[in-house]
């Protein structure tokens, strides 16, 4: 890196600062990801809960 010129370094650094938002974009996207599971899961135990509870039956029976 000593005998570097600045324009090769210039490069570097662009490319680097490329890497570095890629990388951030794909947290963001794995982030929404982890995000809309976990509200899935959350939908599904608050299902398997009225199941259990019989809310579920008593919905289908009366219209709840």
């Amino acid at each position: 890196m000593n005998n570097m010129t600045i324009a090769e370094i210039n490069a570097e650094i662009t490319k680097i600062r490329e890497e570095r938002d890629a990388l951030a974009n794909r947290e963001k996207a794995l982030t929404s990801c982890i995000e809309m599971l976990a509200r899935k899961r959350e939908m599904l135990r608050e299902e398997i809960e009225r199941e259990e509870s019989g809310q579920t039956l008593f919905d289908d029976m009366f219209g709840g």
